[in-house]
């Protein structure tokens, strides 16, 4: 009889301990696809921040090519902000947005509001990107369409007849961290 009784003591913790090593296997399955997810997100919103700010740079390239195609005498008229305004460069020192006019072309506007910083506070809704989810999910500065998680800004850092030195800023938050991705882009009067 004793000897039952320790197989049934046995059964049981085998039972036990396989369901310990179950319970165990599903748990790190679940931190592993967490995880995943998590890293996924980041990298899609990595990927579509850095294609605005790609976005961004060509869209100040665009800028300077259509005053030289308005102007192409003018040597004072390369980077105006508007293209359809007198002829002024950007004030160093100040911040701009990238939008886009009633004809669809790219102009800088003033933005009147203090350095696009997220963890400051500083990301006032001039800065916001909008998603235009019938228009296959384009970002625009339209404050009619949905917002998105992205600011956008642009800084002039230099300004001079010959040379323009500008710092653009894409910023999201991601959870708990502010994430930012930067670059300068400097263009230079070839006239």
């Amino acid at each position: 009889m004793p000897k039952g009784k320790n197989v049934k003591g046995i059964v049981l913790m085998e039972v036990l301990l396989a369901a310990f090593i179950l319970v165990s296997v599903f748990f790190a399955i679940g931190m592993v696809s967490n995880d995943a997810t998590s890293v996924d997100a980041f990298s899609r919103n990595s990927m579509v921040a850095k294609h605005l700010l790609l976005g961004d740079v060509e869209m100040v390239k665009n800028i300077r090519d259509t005053n030289r195609l308005l102007e192409p005498g003018n040597s004072d008229c390369w980077l105006r902000p508007d293209p359809s305004k007198d002829c002024t460069l950007p004030v160093a020192g100040n911040n701009y947005v990238l939008v886009r006019n009633d004809s669809g072309q790219p102009v800088l506007t003033e933005s009147f509001a203090d350095d696009l910083d997220i963890e400051k506070g500083q990301a006032d809704d001039v800065y916001r990107l909008y998603i235009d989810n019938n228009n296959l999910g384009m970002y625009t500065s339209k404050k009619t369409l949905d917002p998105s998680k992205f600011y956008h800004s642009v800084k002039v850092e230099k300004a001079d007849k010959e040379t323009v030195v500008f710092s653009l800023k894409i910023q999201w938050n991601e959870g708990v961290k502010t994430r930012t991705l930067q670059q300068a882009v400097v263009l230079k009067n070839y006239f």
